[in-house]
């Protein structure tokens, strides 16, 4: 058989499906060993009826483990089998008293362990037909006609609600279990939001830029066509927080940023590329279009009104480095950087306010 447990198995058990698909497997080893196990003593005690049922369980068990190991498109088949014979045998237990009055006492840990196997719905589901099976048996007196075995009625009253306890404390466990998961991924998110977020502008951040631009294969740049990089430079930042100080450089970041949100497109991907620079990539983009939006982001920039803390205007302008890609090019992103660095620079030495481009077949 393939092995069980591997090196990411404890990462993938957040993942119920996965979990779920695990536990059934442990199950039916643990429960088939217990099976074969119960029916070794019931052989060396000549209780050759729950010798036969409990090989039988365990051959159950057995086969439900190869097929769930070789179909894992079976799970529901599977659980559906694991349900079907634990049903089965726990009403047998319940009729007939198993050994000597002792096997019902093996519902007792049920609740929880189905809970736990099957998920809250199928693990309730299941555990609310053993609890209606013990009732029609031990409460119900035509149900009470069919037992085989003697239980007194102290026993017969109270061993369903003892039954019913542990359904419930199966039940909150798996419940708690669920919610803790859930605020556990409100939490990653949140943090995962947190770590890919530029605080100050809003925008995403230089790490969240190059882990998607990592996403993006060979395959979907020839699918998409030219793609371009603008590298755009906020003019004469320094001198902006040197005349009127850093919270209205920090307050001309944040409206730059809201401008360049407005420019770009949802599938475009745009971020704080550090200090005062900001880096866009657009895919499917031509020579034209990059320096369209490159363009209208220098417009949109040099209409923003910002005012210094005494409410005077400040004149804000950006000059923007271009380079696209065309889709044969064989270019990779950390020469596209470089080459859009110099192109900002030339901006720059041509008065900034405008747009410098390169195109790289």
């Amino acid at each position: 058989m393939k092995k069980l447990w591997n090196d990411s198995l404890f990462e993938r058990l957040v993942d119920d499906q996965y979990r779920y698909y695990l536990q059934m497997q442990l199950a039916c080893m643990l429960l088939g060993g217990t099976g074969l196990l119960m029916c070794v003593i019931n052989l060396f005690t000549a209780h050759w009826l729950m010798a036969g049922l409990t090989f039988a369980f365990f051959f159950v068990c057995l086969l439900n483990l190869l097929l769930l190991r070789r179909f894992k498109q079976m799970r529901m088949v599977n659980c559906l089998i694991f349900e079907c014979s634990i049903f089965a045998l726990c009403t047998y237990f319940v009729i007939t008293g198993g050994a000597d009055g002792f096997s019902p006492h093996w519902l007792l840990i049920l609740p929880t362990c189905a809970m736990t196997l099957l998920g809250r719905k199928r693990g309730g589901v299941l555990t609310g037909l053993l609890f209606a099976m013990l009732v029609f048996f031990m409460w119900v007196p035509f149900g009470r006609n069919l037992l085989q075995y003697p239980y007194g009625d102290l026993y017969c009253a109270r061993f369903p609600v003892v039954y019913l306890v542990a359904s419930v404390i199966g039940y909150g466990f798996e419940l708690s279990r669920l919610l803790a998961l859930k605020q556990m991924f409100k939490t990653q998110d949140k943090m995962r939001l947190l770590s890919e977020t530029d605080r100050l502008t809003g925008l995403r951040n230089r790490y969240w830029f190059q882990e998607r631009l990592s996403r993006i294969t060979r395959k979907d740049k020839e699918k998409n066509g030219s793609a371009a990089f603008l590298l755009m430079d906020i003019d004469t930042f320094k001198n902006i927080n040197d005349t009127y100080g850093h919270k209205t450089g920090d307050q001309v970041l944040v409206e730059v940023a809201k401008e360049l949100q407005a420019a770009f497109h949802k599938e475009d991907l745009l971020c704080r590329w550090g200090g005062e620079e900001f880096l866009a990539y657009l895919p499917s983009c031509t020579a034209e279009t990059a320096r369209n939006a490159g363009q209208t982001v220098c417009e949109l920039v040099r209409n923003t009104k910002v005012q210094d803390m005494e409410g005077n205007s400040i004149r804000v302008t950006i000059s923007v480095g271009v380079v696209v890609l065309s889709a044969s090019s064989q270019v990779d992103e950390a020469h596209a950087f470089i080459e859009a660095d110099k192109q900002l620079y030339t901006a720059k030495r041509n008065g900034r306010d405008c747009v410098s481009m390169i195109v790289l077949e």
